[in-house]
Protein backbone atom coordinates (compact mmCIF):
# COMPACT_ATOMS: atom_id res chain seq x y z
CA UNK A 1 0.00 0.00 0.00
CA UNK A 2 1.39 3.77 -1.02
CA UNK A 3 0.90 6.70 1.18
CA UNK A 4 1.11 10.30 -0.15
CA UNK A 5 0.98 14.28 0.68
CA UNK A 6 0.01 16.85 -0.75
CA UNK A 7 1.75 20.19 -0.38
CA UNK A 8 0.41 23.52 -1.19
CA UNK A 9 2.67 26.51 0.33
CA UNK A 10 2.84 29.77 -0.42
CA UNK A 11 6.55 31.05 -0.65
CA UNK A 12 7.12 34.60 0.03
CA UNK A 13 8.53 37.47 -2.28
CA UNK A 14 11.86 37.65 -3.06
CA UNK A 15 13.13 34.53 -0.57
CA UNK A 16 13.50 31.12 -0.15
CA UNK A 17 11.62 28.13 1.78
CA UNK A 18 14.43 25.77 3.18
CA UNK A 19 11.66 22.72 3.21
CA UNK A 20 8.06 23.33 2.59
CA UNK A 21 7.74 19.88 4.21
CA UNK A 22 8.11 20.91 7.39
CA UNK A 23 6.84 23.91 7.15
CA UNK A 24 3.46 21.94 6.30
CA UNK A 25 4.45 20.16 9.85
CA UNK A 26 4.28 16.94 7.72
CA UNK A 27 7.81 14.99 9.05
CA UNK A 28 8.83 13.26 6.37
CA UNK A 29 11.47 10.76 8.04
CA UNK A 30 12.00 7.20 6.68
CA UNK A 31 12.38 4.62 8.84
CA UNK A 32 12.50 2.30 5.92
CA UNK A 33 13.75 2.41 2.82
CA UNK A 34 11.12 3.69 0.07
CA UNK A 35 11.19 4.59 -3.15
CA UNK A 36 9.05 7.95 -3.78
CA UNK A 37 7.58 9.76 -6.94
CA UNK A 38 7.28 13.19 -6.74
CA UNK A 39 5.52 15.89 -9.15
CA UNK A 40 5.18 19.98 -8.21
CA UNK A 41 4.25 22.77 -9.86
CA UNK A 42 3.25 26.59 -9.11
CA UNK A 43 -0.26 28.46 -9.82
CA UNK A 44 1.42 31.43 -11.87
CA UNK A 45 4.00 32.06 -14.58
CA UNK A 46 7.30 32.70 -12.63
CA UNK A 47 10.46 31.70 -12.34
CA UNK A 48 10.84 29.42 -9.41
CA UNK A 49 12.87 26.90 -8.90
CA UNK A 50 13.15 24.17 -5.95
CA UNK A 51 15.51 21.39 -5.23
CA UNK A 52 15.06 17.82 -3.77
CA UNK A 53 17.60 16.24 -1.06
CA UNK A 54 17.52 13.37 1.64
CA UNK A 55 19.65 13.81 4.73
CA UNK A 56 20.55 10.63 7.35
CA UNK A 57 22.45 13.01 9.68
CA UNK A 58 25.32 12.68 8.48
CA UNK A 59 24.64 12.48 3.93
CA UNK A 60 22.92 14.85 2.43
CA UNK A 61 22.14 12.85 -0.88
CA UNK A 62 21.01 15.78 -3.79
CA UNK A 63 18.07 14.15 -5.96
CA UNK A 64 17.04 17.05 -7.98
CA UNK A 65 19.52 19.81 -8.12
CA UNK A 66 18.77 22.87 -6.22
CA UNK A 67 17.40 26.10 -9.06
CA UNK A 68 15.34 23.38 -10.97
CA UNK A 69 12.63 24.82 -12.57
CA UNK A 70 8.86 24.52 -11.37
CA UNK A 71 5.99 24.28 -14.28
CA UNK A 72 3.40 26.16 -14.30
CA UNK A 73 0.36 24.60 -13.38
CA UNK A 74 -2.34 23.78 -16.26
CA UNK A 75 -5.16 24.45 -13.55
CA UNK A 76 -3.88 26.58 -10.49
CA UNK A 77 -3.69 24.55 -7.10
CA UNK A 78 -4.40 21.09 -8.88
CA UNK A 79 -1.24 18.00 -9.20
CA UNK A 80 -1.57 16.55 -12.59
CA UNK A 81 0.33 13.37 -12.56
CA UNK A 82 0.56 13.54 -16.45
CA UNK A 83 1.84 16.84 -16.70
CA UNK A 84 3.73 17.69 -13.67
CA UNK A 85 5.89 14.40 -12.80
CA UNK A 86 9.81 15.24 -11.41
CA UNK A 87 11.11 11.60 -11.34
CA UNK A 88 11.19 8.60 -9.09
CA UNK A 89 13.75 8.30 -6.49
CA UNK A 90 15.11 5.72 -3.55
CA UNK A 91 14.77 6.68 0.35
CA UNK A 92 17.13 5.41 2.02
CA UNK A 93 16.23 4.13 5.62
CA UNK A 94 17.02 6.81 7.89
CA UNK A 95 16.99 9.42 6.10
CA UNK A 96 14.87 12.97 5.92
CA UNK A 97 13.23 13.99 2.91
CA UNK A 98 13.36 18.09 2.54
CA UNK A 99 11.87 20.28 -0.73
CA UNK A 100 13.50 23.74 -1.19
CA UNK A 101 11.41 25.94 -2.97
CA UNK A 102 12.59 29.73 -4.40
CA UNK A 103 10.31 32.11 -5.46
CA UNK A 104 12.78 34.99 -6.97
CA UNK A 105 9.48 37.16 -7.87
CA UNK A 106 8.09 40.69 -6.60
CA UNK A 107 4.84 38.76 -5.22
CA UNK A 108 4.25 35.36 -3.25
CA UNK A 109 3.37 32.65 -5.03
CA UNK A 110 1.58 29.35 -4.69
CA UNK A 111 4.08 26.02 -4.87
CA UNK A 112 1.91 23.10 -5.39
CA UNK A 113 2.91 19.55 -4.81
CA UNK A 114 2.32 15.85 -4.26
CA UNK A 115 5.13 13.00 -2.62
CA UNK A 116 3.97 9.59 -3.36
CA UNK A 117 5.71 7.11 -1.30
CA UNK A 118 5.69 3.01 -2.43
Amino acid sequence: MSRSFHIRQQIPANSTVADVIAAQGINAYFGKAAGITVYWNCDTAATMTAGLSTDDGVTGVGLVPNGSTVAIASTAGKIKTDEDFVGQFPIDAGSKLLLGVTNPSAAPLDFNALVVVA
